[in-house]
Formats: structure tokens, C-alpha cells, sequence
């Protein structure tokens, strides 16, 4: 979403659009940072240990995120941008309104590092920023199939959210990590996410710990029957939602059972080296 934010937003400047730049910068901002990806990066930014994979592959994004935005929003909020930059920027040579946007061709390919590089030489305007993002048809199909597998995520992820929801309405549960969820997702209706259970496994993580953090819940289970699950809203989903058992830790919120006498969950132990 990032690399394509740029990409947008460097074409809207260059064809003196700047309507669509002041729609575009907000839209991703309030939609893909503000209500989704902020939202479940935090808990891991706030509670898992400084120097940690989990928390320092957040930070990484978050800076590309913020260099990006403050390159794209330089032209239009001025003083904003340079204040920002005076932050993260330390000991730059040159103010931020000498710099130029990034380079569309190299995010794209830190957003998506995975592959080969299929890019053919784009044609630049005399600031020498890229506005023309044409890639051939196999990069074309691999960034649809990418884009498409997160909306289903997203398709999935509003589906739970509902059902969990319905039991806040119920006073259940009163927020999110209060939540212990049993889903059960049909592989041949969600045939996309195969692969990508597989890619998680690879890579050390479950499918449940990705769920878990993906619905900010205290627990998930994935289970491959719907048998005893009630219906949600997706007739290829059931799901339960119940109280999720245990205490709830001080630290960062989640509720775990454990021995704890401060009732600290396993994660925060581990973090904390307890």
C-alpha cells in the first residue's frame, strides 16, 4: 500500500493534481495506518523485548512509512514536513524540500522483496522522480495475487471482528483482548491462504499466532471442522468467541494463565526474563 501511495502520489504532483494528492495522503493514512496497521503493530512496539525480530521488523516499516510520507506531504504542508524531518532526520545536509520523493522502483521492491526484480527502465520527468510505475505482466500478476491475498485477509479478519463484536454487544467481553476465538475457515473456499500458511510455517510462526496478533484477541485456535461452531456472517466461516481464561497481564494486557503472582502472561515473562 505504501509503494503504491508513492507511486499515486508522485503521478498526482507531476500532472499538477493535487486534489487527488490531498485525498490520496489522508485516505491511507486514516484507512491503511490509523485504523489497521498501527492498530495491531502496537501491542508487539509497546511489549515485546527492544532489540527483538518482532519489534524491530515494526520499526523498520514504520520508518520507510514515515520518510515516505514526509518526502510526499513536503510540497503541500511545508512546515510540517520540515519539523518532521528536524526529528528523524538528524544531521541532514539539506532540508527535506531538497530531497527528493522515493525512488518508486527501489520501494516497491523493499515492500515486496520477494522474487525477481522484473522492472523495465521507466521514463522520468526533469526533477528526475519516477511517475510512470509500468511493470510487464509477470510483476503485474504476482502484485495482483499479493494485493488480492490481503483482501482476503481483511475479508476474514472484518468477518471475526464481527463475531467478537456481537459478544462485546452481550457484555462478554468489553474489548478485543478479552477474547479467546475458535475459528474454523474453509481451505477450499480460502484456497489462497494454502500458500500462505505454508510461508508462515516456514518462516516460524503459526497460523494461529498470526490470527492472534491480526484480531489483537489473547487467544486464537484453527480448527478443521465447523462441527459445534456457531455461523458468522460468511457462510465459509464459523466461529466461537468466548472469555478468554486466566488474568489479565499488567503489562501489556492479554490475558494468559500462568503462575505469575503478579499475573504477568508468558510472553512478558519471557520478554522480562522471569
Amino acid at each position: 500500500e505504501l509503494s503504491s501511495l508513492n507511486a499515486n502520489v508522485i503521478q498526482a504532483y507531476a500532472a499538477a493534481d493535487f486534489t487527488a494528492v490531498v485525498h490520496l495522503l489522508p485516505d491511507y493514512c486514516a484507512a491503511e495506518l490509523s485504523s489497521f496497521y498501527l492498530d495491531i503493530v502496537k501491542d508487539r512496539l509497546y511489549t515485546e523485548g527492544a532489540d527483538s525480530y518482532e519489534r524491530r521488523s515494526a520499526q523498520t516499516v514504520l520508518w520507510y512509512i514515515l520518510d515516505t510520507l514526509t518526502r510526499l506531504i513536503a510540497p503541500v504542508l511545508s512546515f510540517t514536513a520540515e519539523q518532521i524531518a528536524d526529528h528523524y532526520q538528524k544531521g541532514a545536509r539539506s532540508s527535506i524540500h531538497l530531497q527528493p520523493f522515493v525512488d518508486p522502483k527501489k520501494l516497491h521492491e523493499f515492500c515486496q522483496p520477494e522474487g525477481e526484480r522484473l522492472w523495465p527502465t521507466l521514463p522520468r520527468i526533469q526533477t528526475g522522480f519516477f511517475i510512470d510505475v509500468r511493470y510487464n505482466v509477470e510483476r503485474q500478476e504476482k502484485d495482483l495475487a499479493y494485493a488480492s491475498l490481503w483482501q482476503t485477509l481483511k475479508d476474514i479478519r472484518s468477518v471475526l471482528l464481527k463475531a467478537i463484536e456481537i459478544e462485546r454487544e452481550k457484555g462478554l467481553i468489553k474489548h478485543s483482548l478479552e477474547a479467546s476465538v475458535t475459528a474454523y475457515i474453509d481451505p477450499v473456499k480460502f484456497n489462497v491462504l494454502k500458500d500462505f500458511f505454508e510461508a508462515l510455517k516456514a518462516q516460524g510462526q503459526s497460523p494461529e499466532a498470526f490470527f492472534k496478533e491480526f484480531l489483537i484477541v489473547s487467544n486464537f485456535t484453527l480448527v478443521s471442522t465447523r462441527e459445534g461452531l456457531p455461523h458468522s456472517t460468511d457462510e465459509g466461516i464459523a466461529v466461537q468467541v468466548v472469555h478468554a481464561p486466566g488474568n489479565k497481564c499488567p503489562r501489556c494486557w492479554q490475558w494468559d494463565v500462568t503462575d505469575n503472582p503478579d499475573h504477568l502472561c508468558r510472553r512478558c515473562m519471557r520478554v522480562l526474563n522471569l
